[in-house]
């Protein structure tokens, strides 16, 4: 096969972002997932198009809601064709028959009947009362998420990428009774990608937060933040680890770090979470008070000298977060510390049983502080229960009793090549269990963020959303549901090449070569020959294109965009050859020009965190 095939062109680049490609079926789906919903027999919601219906929102509703409100009232009416009137509260008719979105007045007036303490931030109600529904739970986003609970309900909505979601049309539409509570098994779900930090309709849609959502300006690496390096260390030098790359824990003065932080709280009101994170280091002080602190420590049966470290962490920790919570009382604030680096270990001691406990009741975190653990050296083949990650449990067994409020970092890409695949797929339903098994209130999985999603990535981020929203879901299914829907006609071939590829990892970690977030990797030609790379994955991207060749004529615009997709998949396939193969490719410079082009049309300058 000449790896210079028209393909790789991209004469066909005209890209309609305004496009929606969605999948047409022609009845509902079985929706347990919903139930108990049941028909009201002889009423619709839309009939022939029209509905009496009107979306009631609060008079003081924020974006969000009004979002909320504006998703439904456009898919209603992509739907059906019917036009949905969006009033507040104090303007609704009190004859009319509504959708009631968040706390408004009208549910205010029941709210007896619907408790919502269970709910969380993210979960919600649906209910029926009367002829009128209610989409309610604690938060704007709990509205939001609700509505999509909504529309798949009646028209099998489902959401799966920029221009990618299904949606069943139909002129009327039978009333439907609701008494609906969906709760996420994992309180706040996070994601770092380009496409979740640049788009907030995305991020709604796929029901998750970014990494920045709720943390103002102090999020991650925090402490030269609160007390800045280049401020205090000309008369305060023994504030920092000798390399000046950390906090010295035992020397740094706790009232002005706590004062600063105070400061930057009050600057961002509506920020409920706070990061006292250590800087991005390996480093830990050893400064000789420091490094008596972990000798005392280690005397008392710490697990480790991590965990030694960790106790003195939390030492610091819990005095600022008494003091914070002393200067602030009036606000909810969670304060959060990394469990990270020269801390992953908890503050613990390990029983004759295997077991663990804390070194001494002082070094539990107080009820405002939360603890943040990053498992960064774990294998991603296989999920957290798996014998391959016995550390990595054994790192959240030392946190789980320091703190009732567990948060988690995690990595999901090969953060020094994010060209190659991470094929993460077989450990994330089963490490969503485990999150949800630990308690854990916050998870994120930090991607490419810096970068265009190549490699499936839309279908990660759908994937992980689902399972994080519900782990019960199986991955395999929710992947043949997003290739059909994202690829069409392509699944097949597409499907098929990411079968050979998992093989290949599979493969890779049998010979005892794991996944990683960091290293080289699976490069060079140990990993890939030319033949599976050109005969293999090359033939099976022609059989994808050859797929929607339906459309180059008939509909241009989708076939445009079909084409991208299946194009972006090619890059890594196309930059081994290059990398590895050079010698063998026939025109390789065409072959290169090719490339470099496609990657800027998708906007990707680098393959690295750096670029």
């Amino acid at each position: 096969m000449n790896t210079s095939k028209k393909f790789w062109t991209g004469a066909i680049c005209i890209v309609l972002s305004a496009i929606m490609l969605f999948t047409l079926i022609a009845c509902k789906k079985d929706n347990g997932a919903q139930d108990p919903v049941s028909v009201v027999n002889g009423q619709y919601f839309v009939e022939n198009g029209a509905s009496d219906y009107v979306v009631v929102i609060p008079e003081d509703a924020d974006e969000t809601l009004t979002f909320a409100a504006q998703e439904l009232v456009d898919n209603v009416e992509l739907a059906t064709g019917a036009t949905l009137s969006v009033v507040t509260d104090a303007d609704a008719s009190a004859d009319a028959r509504m959708i009631s979105l968040g706390q408004t007045s009208q549910y205010e007036a029941v709210a007896n009947k619907i408790p919502l303490d269970e709910l969380g931030a993210d979960g919600y109600k649906i209910y029926t009362v009367d002829d009128d529904t209610y989409c309610v739970g604690n938060s704007s986003y709990a509205a939001v998420n609700a509505v999509y609970g909504l529309l798949n309900a009646y028209f099998d909505y489902r959401y799966y990428a920029e221009n990618s979601f299904n949606l069943v049309r139909a002129e009327s539409a039978p009333l439907l009774r609701f008494n609906v509570t969906d709760i996420p098994d994992i309180e706040y779900r996070a994601l770092a990608t380009r496409e979740v930090d640049y788009s907030t309709e995305h991020r709604r849609r796929l029901r998750i937060l970014s990494l920045y959502e709720g943390w103002g300006r102090l999020y991650a690496h925090t402490y030269f933040v609160i007390v800045p390096y280049d401020q205090y260390k000309t008369d305060h030098r023994d504030w920092y680890s000798s390399d000046g790359k950390n906090l010295c824990l035992t020397h740094v003065d706790r009232s002005v770090f706590a004062a600063n932080l105070v400061d930057i709280i009050k600057e961002q009101p509506d920020s409920p979470y706070v990061m006292i994170g250590q800087q991005d280091s390996f480093d830990f002080c050893e400064c000789a008070d420091c490094q008596a602190k972990v000798t005392e420590w280690r005397s008392k049966g710490a697990y480790s000298t991590d965990s030694a470290r960790a106790a003195i962490m939390m030492d610091f920790n819990n005095e600022i977060a008494r003091k914070v919570k002393e200067a602030l009382p009036e606000r909810d604030i969670e304060l959060v510390s990394f469990a990270y680096n020269p801390t992953k270990m908890g503050p613990v001691r390990q029983l004759e049983d295997g077991t663990f406990e804390l070194l001494d009741p002082s070094l539990k975190a107080e009820d405002n502080l939360g603890v943040m653990v990053v498992p960064y050296n774990a294998p991603y083949n296989y999920d957290y229960y798996d014998e391959t990650n016995v550390s990595i449990r054994a790192q959240f067994d030392t946190w789980k009793d320091v703190t009732d409020n567990l948060y988690v970092w995690l990595y999901d890409t090969n953060f020094d090549d994010y060209s190659q695949p991470f094929p993460s797929w077989g450990s994330l339903a089963g490490n969503c269990r485990f999150f949800e098994d630990y308690g854990a209130k916050w998870v994120f999985f930090q991607g490419s963020y810096n970068m265009t999603a190549i490699n499936f990535g839309e279908m990660k981020q759908f994937v992980t959303a689902q399972l994080m929203w519900d782990n019960s879901q199986s991955t395999e299914e929710l992947i043949d549901e997003f290739m059909l829907a994202y690829y069409q006609e392509a699944a097949g071939a597409l499907k098929e090449y990411f079968n050979v590829m998992n093989s290949k990892y599979a493969q890779f970690a049998a010979d005892g070569k794991l996944l990683y977030s960091f290293g080289e990797g699976f490069t060079g030609s140990d990993c890939w020959s030319y033949e599976f790379l050109n005969n293999t994955c090359l033939r099976l991207f022609e059989e994808a294109f050859d797929a929607i060749s339906i459309y180059e004529q008939t509909d241009r615009a989708k076939y445009s965009v079909l084409y991208d997709r299946i194009l972006k998949e090619t890059l890594f396939v196309r930059k081994m050859l290059l990398d590895t193969y050079s010698s063998q490719i026939e025109n390789v410079a065409q072959m290169r020009s090719e490339f470099d082009e496609d990657c800027a049309k998708f906007g990707i300058s680098g393959f690295t965190e750096a670029g």
